[in-house]
């Protein structure tokens, strides 16, 4: 048997075994709210359009977890004084677009998590102030381009997860908010990529890792030539070989992996003796 007890929409459900299930209740939404500040909205509340001010106002909400809510869209202003929101994840919702104005009262957001949505676009300026932003992942979904201006003005961000969408190209301002970052990872996976424009890439100083794994590229290209990386993924592409005068503008990571490739024996070959003589790790 469990005693519940109601008092200023908030709900207190203690077990038999003396566990406590805390929920708390705002405008028709109610969340499951855990230790050290973490709610999770429960998918029986009617959360298809998230209106404005429709979460506000809990000081201590640290982490809020939207997901497989059935949620098609977030209006500006949704989110309202929550200051010490540091991790937002918004997943497996049908969400097409994110507008400007939905993230501008997050003084203190590090993780953005939109992934697993059908998101096709995302407005230039609607991750702007989100200056404490240290990762945002856009993972699987419909996305046709990258706008650079996500990332402006983002001093801390570090990792930047775009596989699964619908990349075709990668141009050379792509990224040209974040010249002369270090320590940078970005991962572009799983998108039906054809092009990468040399400059693409250039403007980081250093990338800890880059991610081109199953992309439709049957050529590295020149877009690496002059990065320093820590850590490349090919894996998965449709490259036969490098050419050997190449080498030294392809296989510039420490450690660059090249598994599931259709790479002929004596490239494959030519790439082990040359990574050994310059202190390179390859894997095919």
């Amino acid at each position: 048997m469990c005693l519940k007890i109601t008092f200023l929409g908030l709900c207190l459900i203690f077990g038999v075994f003396g566990r406590r299930d805390e929920y708390f209740r705002i405008n028709n939404l109610t969340f499951l709210k855990e230790p050290r500040g973490v709610y999770r909205l429960l998918g029986n509340s009617p959360a298809e359009n998230l209106t404005a001010g429709i979460i506000a106002n809990v000081e201590d909400m640290h982490t809020l977890f939207l997901r497989d809510d059935s949620i098609r869209e977030i209006q500006p202003g949704a989110f309202q004084n929550l200051p010490n929101l540091k991790n937002l994840i918004i997943q497996y919702n049908e969400i097409s677009k994110i507008p400007a104005g939905i993230f501008n009262n997050f003084p203190k957001l590090t993780y953005l998590e939109l992934g697993d949505n059908q998101i096709s676009y995302v407005d230039p300026h609607a991750f702007d102030n989100l200056t404490r932003l240290t990762s945002i992942n856009l993972d699987n979904n419909k996305l046709s381009k990258i706008e650079s201006l996500w990332f402006e003005d983002k001093p801390a961000l570090k990792y930047i997860h775009l596989d699964g969408n619908l990349i075709k190209k990668i141009s050379a301002d792509s990224f040209e908010s974040l010249k002369g970052r270090k320590s940078m990872s970005v991962f572009l996976g799983d998108n039906p990529v054809e092009t990468i424009e040399n400059d693409a890439f250039k403007g980081f100083e250093e990338i800890s890792v880059l991610s081109l794994e199953n992309l439709n590229l049957t050529s590295p290209g020149a877009f690496l030539q002059g990065l320093k990386i820590e850590t490349l993924e090919f894996n998965g592409n449709k490259f036969k070989c490098v050419e050997e005068e190449a080498f030294d503008r392809v296989l510039v990571a420490d450690t660059t992996e090249m598994r599931s490739n259709s790479l002929e024996a004596e490239c494959l070959n030519k790439i082990r003796l040359w990574a050994q003589k310059h202190n390179k790790t390859v894997f095919t």
